[in-house]
């Protein structure tokens, strides 16, 4: 079965956007262009594994709106198959 795309308005607040309270989140550590993996390694932030991670978390917000806002019982089940 072929996905299509099911669009569905985003209850958006005046055209704009939701405003998150983002606290600060400070690892005293300063940045020197790296970041951490799960075992301590640091790898570069341009690193191919972690723009793998990154695009893969990418997909999956995305695979998640879809699921959520299609109004279709046999397309939402196709995307959860994904």
């Amino acid at each position: 079965m072929a996905l299509r795309s099911c669009v569905v308005e985003l209850p958006w607040r005046a055209r704009g956007f939701w405003v998150a309270d983002m606290r600060s989140i400070a690892t005293r550590t300063g940045d020197d262009g790296t970041t951490g993996l799960l075992y301590g390694q640091r790898v570069p932030k341009d690193h191919p594994q972690i723009e793998a991670v990154g695009a893969l978390d990418e997909l999956n917000a995305a695979l998640g709106v879809a699921k959520a806002t299609c109004p279709e019982d046999a397309r939402r089940a196709a995307l959860t198959a994904v």
